[in-house]
């Protein structure tokens, strides 16, 4: 943190300072600093979608999911075909707040193939269609096992699978998945929490318990 925390002493005025902060603080699950960060970085420059999505997506961490629905959506606004991720976290806002069929919706719409598959795989778990739900996590581990090993670990999460959760969640640390860094804000991890094989791993990454 002592990095970035220079840099924004420097320039006050960057809005990809901010965002960048944003997401670290978001990082090491400090939700309401990254939340502040974020809508400095919005502020700053309103038409840099990531600031937007990035921001909808530790509000959603932080329980706000309106807030984070409209974030995401003024992400959309500003760039229709938006950061893969943007349609992926509006799917998960509708998954926490219990509405299954619109995340299935929103996941669908993703222009990223590993994004668009796991999202139709929790979707269609929580809509109890466990053939279609198998399918498509089966379909995942195929194509993407060797580089979306979090993806993975989350969807077997959601589904409240640990073991082979955590058998994935330990693959993507090997791997240095780069998705690894949401291991405290994603919200379809809230099942493991608890898990003592999560503060294992938060050790084992050097972040705040």
């Amino acid at each position: 943190m002592q990095d970035i925390d220079y840099a924004a002493r420097l320039n006050p005025n960057s809005s990809a300072m901010h965002r960048r902060r944003g997401m670290l603080l978001g990082s090491l699950g400090r939700f309401p600093e990254a939340i502040n960060e974020l809508k400095k970085a919005a502020d700053l420059d309103p038409f840099i979608e990531g600031n937007w999505t990035f921001l909808g997506f530790y509000l959603s961490a932080n329980g706000q999911y309106a807030e984070s629905r409209d974030a995401l959506q003024l992400a959309l606004a500003v760039l229709p075909r938006s950061m893969v991720q943007t349609r992926y976290y509006l799917g998960l806002v509708d998954l926490r707040e219990g509405h299954a069929k619109d995340a299935l919706s929103e996941f669908k719409l993703s222009m990223d193939q590993s994004l668009r598959i796991a999202g139709i795989a929790l979707a269609e778990h929580s809509l109890g269609h466990r053939q279609t739900a198998d399918a498509s996590l089966d379909e995942l581990i195929r194509t993407h096992g060797h580089d979306k090993a979090f993806l993975i670990g989350a969807v077997y999460a959601w589904r409240g699978e640990n073991d082979r959760a955590f058998q994935w969640l330990d693959r993507a640390y090997e791997q240095r998945n780069i998705e690894l860094s949401r291991i405290k804000a994603d919200p379809v991890l809230f099942q493991i929490r608890a898990d003592p094989r999560y503060r294992a791993l938060l050790q084992k990454m050097n972040l705040p318990l």
